[in-house]
């Protein structure tokens, strides 16, 4: 009787190894699917932060031209209305 359960024992150790096995072979391709993704982010973030830059210098200068030309007609009005 005691051979039979030992028997038992260890068939039922092999299964919840194997089955431990399975789960870690499971999660180490999640691990790596997550990898995969962070090192996609990764490069996506600095391509934003690369269009991020252009798109600011790019508005500085109308933005600058549209203060400039402003400011210039405020003043020949003040000028104008000042004489």
């Amino acid at each position: 009787m005691t051979a039979h359960f030992t028997c038992l024992f260890y068939q039922e150790i092999a299964k919840m190894s194997e089955l431990f096995s399975t789960h870690v072979l499971e999660q180490d391709q999640q691990i790596n699917s997550i990898f995969d993704d962070i090192l996609d982010s990764a490069v996506h973030v600095k391509a934003g932060d690369e269009e991020l830059r252009k798109a600011e210098q790019a508005s500085a200068f109308p933005l600058q031209f549209y203060v400039l030309l402003i400011t210039s007609f405020s003043l020949g009005f003040l000028h104008w209305y000042s004489n």
